[in-house]
């Protein structure tokens, strides 16, 4: 059965799967079955998909088209994984999420710590204590 919860991210060869494990582990944790929302390289996507349930939007205009259909389907919330350096640069994650917070739905999302959020909760998923480490060659 598919929870009332939704993970959108986008999976390219430049980012993304770093993102994706990330949502991997938290659908392990909350022991859920989301709705998977994606964007990019729709070749890598079909790949790393092939058994799960997932909807590809190529453009954002038909994704926001979408989202008054998800919340007749009874999805509730929406986790974001999307704060990559070409949605930040322009804006594309907060407008994304604003459109399906207009839309009723709870959002939660990964963010960057330079960038104000938009969400019903952020999460930062760094950690700003640990100071870097200027021996470690690369």
């Amino acid at each position: 059965m598919i929870s009332q919860t939704v993970f959108r991210l986008n999976i390219s060869q430049k980012v993304g799967l770093g993102h994706f494990k990330r949502l991997l582990i938290l659908k392990k944790k909350l022991d859920i079955k989301p709705l998977w929302i994606l964007s990019g390289d729709k070749e890598i996507i079909q790949k790393l998909f092939k058994n799960k349930n997932f909807i590809y939007f190529s453009n954002y205009k038909n994704e926001v088209k979408y989202i008054p259909t998800l919340k007749q389907k009874g999805f509730k919330k929406v986790v974001f994984d999307i704060a990559n350096s070409l949605y930040v640069k322009n804006n594309k994650n907060l407008k994304l999420i604003k459109a399906y917070k207009k839309n009723k739905l709870k959002t939660v999302s990964f963010d960057i710590p330079y960038q104000r959020s938009v969400s019903d909760i952020s999460i930062l998923p760094y950690d700003f204590k640990r100071k870097k480490n200027n021996n470690i060659k690369n």
